[in-house]
């Protein structure tokens, strides 16, 4: 149970989360469709047009009382009804387990920016969330390690991209000082593959203990939902407590 002090803390990072969505992935052009659509339903048009004349000028003024009601007004009224369109942009996710540790822990709560790739291609180095191709109704979050075009190879853990050995500016782990043979399992050695068009090579971060293009091959462009962009809450399961540390964190 969370005491009342990190009820509070917990409703912080909770509003935190949903204006990173509002501010930093959902257009500006959305809110001002929006705002503008509901300030014709409850203000006269001189009422609207004055507002937008002065806006600078209101500071202590019973305009400036009446602006924040009718925004207040837009919260309460309007936002739930628009949570399924913001949703289009921006959700939330949790990771359900260890896989991409140390970047993303179990029981880490994210947000993914859905508008990420609208206008570009996924990068490498990205965290991407995306359906999982052998079972579409499952969500992973893994790192694009290859493009389309590029030599993925690996022997021995070591990851070697178009036959360089790629040397991550993120952390990893490794976790088993095993070597398992090739023919046996993949995860430690494996290719050469060149990834194919319109298709990516991921790899969690945690090397070894990660079901990912490894053992059953690329993702789809198609297939992606969007970029992993800041983790919002936090709980350890194991000791039953929130990591408060990681909220607000930018997942890189």
């Amino acid at each position: 149970m969370l005491s009342e002090s990190e009820c509070d803390q917990l409703r912080g990072v909770m509003k935190a989360g949903f204006m990173h969505m509002a501010k930093d992935i959902v257009p500006e052009q959305f809110w001002e469709e929006q705002l503008a659509r509901f300030y014709s339903r409850v203000l006269t048009l001189d009422e609207a047009q004055s507002y937008v004349e002065s806006y600078q000028n209101l500071a202590g003024t019973p305009a400036e009382t009446k602006l924040g009601q009718v925004r207040s007004a837009f919260v309460s009224g309007v936002l739930v009804d628009l949570v399924p369109q913001i949703r289009t942009m921006a959700q939330a996710f949790k990771v359900p387990s260890g896989g991409m540790t140390p970047s993303l822990l179990a029981g880490d709560y994210f947000i993914v920016n859905k508008m990420a790739y609208k206008n570009q291609k996924p990068g490498r180095s990205d965290v991407i969330v995306f359906n999982y191709p052998e079972d579409e109704k499952l969500r992973f979050v893994k790192r694009i390690i290859g493009l389309p075009g590029d030599k993925i190879e690996i022997r021995d853990k070591i990851v070697y991209l178009n036959d360089q050995i790629l040397r991550p500016d993120y952390p990893i782990e490794n976790v088993d000082p095993n070597i398992i043979e090739e023919a046996i399992n993949p995860r430690d050695s494996m290719g050469p593959v060149t990834v194919l068009d319109d298709s990516y090579f991921v790899l969690g971060d945690n090397r070894d203990q990660s079901l990912d293009s490894r053992f059953w091959g690329f993702v789809k462009r198609d297939k992606i939902i969007g970029k992993a962009s800041v983790i919002y809450w936090s709980w350890d399961e194991t000791v039953k407590t929130a990591r408060w540390e990681r909220a607000g964190q930018k997942i890189r």
